[in-house]
């Protein structure tokens, strides 16, 4: 995904100006800039294509994303940051907010002896020139992730409530209707091309049997819930989230899960 536009989604915080609900015109007020229904239809036509068919069924993600955007570039001004475009004061503010972020050999050992039954028998040498970088990226975005929650936290950020729940209605997710059962929820992203990820299908499949009734057991392909997997931040799969009955994330695990592992985290939520 480009990291021009999709900065992994994020909660917001809601202000209390009325500024966007009152003007139709108005989707969402950022501190004191606005993002017009104009300049969203704008932004979103001008997408590429598989950026387009992710957001085509999740306008209000992509409304996020550029909320992030406006936040990021107020925070590059604020820095004397300046240049023709706005993409590319961006890119200046999160490089330097990323530039001196290293991997220790400590993190690399740790990362390989968590994820071992993964590296097909290959030791920590073999797999080195590989994973190196990969911990160093998810390291700078965890870093962004966090530098724009901040951003979001300090800022006053009011969305047409009308608008909103017009996109929210238009389009569902199998973890919507889940959630409206009441009901805890398990779900497992994966992918048909990934080991572990084949290696939880029948685990799945078994406890979706046992728990019918009891409990939602979802598994979901990465490929088919693009926004969900954005809207999530998932990054490695399989990766398997517990929410509670209200729909909050309580728990979330990364690679294989064993059906023990499964049963025992949904007794300590209460579902026997």
């Amino acid at each position: 995904m480009s990291k021009k536009i999709l900065l992994i989604g994020l909660l917001l915080v809601l202000g209390c100006d009325k500024t966007a609900n009152s003007n139709p015109g108005v989707l969402v007020k950022v501190n004191e800039e606005v993002i017009t229904l104009k300049e969203f239809e704008h932004e979103f036509e001008g997408l590429p294509p598989q950026y387009k068919e992710i957001f085509m069924n999740d306008k209000v993600g992509f409304i996020d994303e550029l909320i992030k955007k406006k936040l990021l570039v107020q925070e590059a001004r604020s820095h004397d940051i300046r240049k023709s475009h706005e993409d590319e004061m961006v890119q200046e503010l999160l490089r330097s907010v990323v530039d001196t972020i290293e991997v220790g050999e400590d993190e690399l050992k740790e990362f390989y002896k968590q994820h071992k039954s993964e590296m097909q028998g290959r030791t920590l040498g073999e797999v080195r020139p590989t994973l190196e970088p990969f911990l160093l990226q998810q390291k700078k975005q965890d870093t962004i992730t966090k530098f724009i929650d901040d951003l979001q936290n300090r800022a006053t950020i009011t969305k047409n409530d009308k608008w909103i729940k017009k996109q929210t209605a238009l389009t569902k997710s199998p973890l919507d209707e889940a959630f409206e059962s009441v009901k805890v929820t398990v779900v497992d992203f994966g992918a048909s091309n990934c080991l572990p990820c084949i290696q939880m299908k029948p685990i799945f499949a078994e406890l979706e049997k046992e728990y019918e009734g009891k409990a939602n057991i979802l598994l979901l392909e990465i490929s088919d819930n693009r926004s969900l997997a954005r809207k999530y931040k998932i990054m490695l799969i399989p990766t398997q989230i517990f929410f509670d009955v209200k729909g909050n994330e309580v728990y979330r695990h990364t690679g294989f899960m064993s059906k023990e592992e499964i049963v025992n985290k949904l007794k300590e939520m209460g579902v026997k």
